[in-house]
């Protein structure tokens, strides 16, 4: 019997399904070093012991739980969240904790390294829609690979991930792919699009922005979009294991958190000493503005319906701080 209930914290879902305190003493001691290096490799800001302690290791317990519910077998878990919601920083850090204070093997993908080469982007948007030249939506990713290293990583093989550049938005020569072997026991896949689910054909009719209004006039590009989420993005994401999302309060904040992760980007460019003119794209404000609303239909879609289906659900603020939690309690015999 599965049943939807909503707890204050993290660690109040994880005493729920019988993960007690006790469990935290020796995972904190083993994983704190390796966390907080990942936390100064991000530039993150704020008390790392305090998340630690209270978010991420609480997280990891959970996900121990159900991988030893699952048996031998490689978990996956797919994590959803609108741009800038703290999607990666999540898996990043949960990475070490896994690892060093649960001993679990653990890969982290991101649907944005499978993105189409610019070149693929190029021909898709001559052949389908001018839209298709910007990478993020249905349509974009390379499925088949994403299926293919997934498949490798469940059944203990090795593997080389692919690398997406945003500063120059292309992919990376398979010489710069990052390697994986074998064994894996938790594969962490996170994407803005990752579980999400097609639109009924009535949902299409009225445009949700200006971009739609004016350059999809005739609803081509979002209808090829939502057949893309009805066929081989289906067959992908019930490959998942688990669905954990990210709620921002509402599509507005993603503006906000986009341009703060394109400023990110730009500043590690030039502490690396990129210049500009050496074909590095970084967006600006209104650039921003007309990219995000690419994702606005699913991501208020999302938004909407995938708090009722998700095995976990961080409800956030507008400084990405969760303030409460929902969880389908009893998932796990389902899965």
């Amino acid at each position: 019997m599965v049943e939807l209930k909503r707890f204050d914290s993290i660690t109040q879902a994880m005493m729920a399904c019988g993960v007690m305190p006790e469990a935290m003493e020796s995972a904190f001691a083993d994983s704190r070093e390796a966390y907080l290096a990942a936390w100064d490799s991000h530039g993150l800001s704020g008390d790392a012991e305090r998340r630690l302690k209270q978010q991420d290791l609480p997280l990891a317990l959970l996900i121990n739980q159900a991988h030893r519910c699952g048996g031998a077998q490689p978990l996956l878990i797919g994590i959803n969240g609108a741009q800038g919601s703290g999607k990666s920083t999540l898996c990043h850090l949960l990475q070490p904790i896994l690892q060093d204070g649960l001993g679990m093997r653990t890969v982290v993908l991101s649907i944005d390294d499978f993105y189409l080469t610019r070149a693929q982007r190029i021909a898709l948007s001559r052949h389908e829609h001018p839209l298709f030249l910007t990478r993020g939506v249905p349509g974009t990713h390379d499925v088949n690979l994403i299926q293919q290293t997934i498949s490798v990583l469940l059944n203990q093989g090795p593997a080389r991930v692919p690398v997406f550049d945003k500063s120059i938005d292309d992919r990376l020569p398979e010489s710069d792919w990052r390697p994986y072997s074998p064994p894996t026991d938790i594969i962490l896949f996170e994407g803005w699009c990752v579980g999400c689910r097609p639109q009924a054909d009535s949902e299409l009719l009225e445009s949700v922005n200006d971009l739609e209004a004016t350059e999809d006039g005739d609803r081509r590009w979002r209808c090829y979009v939502n057949q893309c989420l009805n066929h081989e993005y289906d067959d992908l994401f019930t490959m998942l294991d688990y669905l954990i999302l990210l709620r921002v309060p509402d599509f507005s904040v993603v503006q906000t958190h986009r341009l703060q992760q394109e400023t990110r980007l730009a500043e590690q460019l030039e502490q690396g000493g990129a210049v500009s003119g050496t074909g590095y794209r970084i967006m600006n404000a209104q650039q921003i503005c007309r990219f995000i609303q690419h994702y606005q239909r699913l991501t208020e879609a999302t938004l909407a319906e995938m708090p009722e289906r998700a095995d976990l659900t961080f409800y956030l603020d507008q400084d990405r701080q969760p303030v409460s939690i929902t969880m389908r309690c009893g998932a796990h015999e389902n899965h």
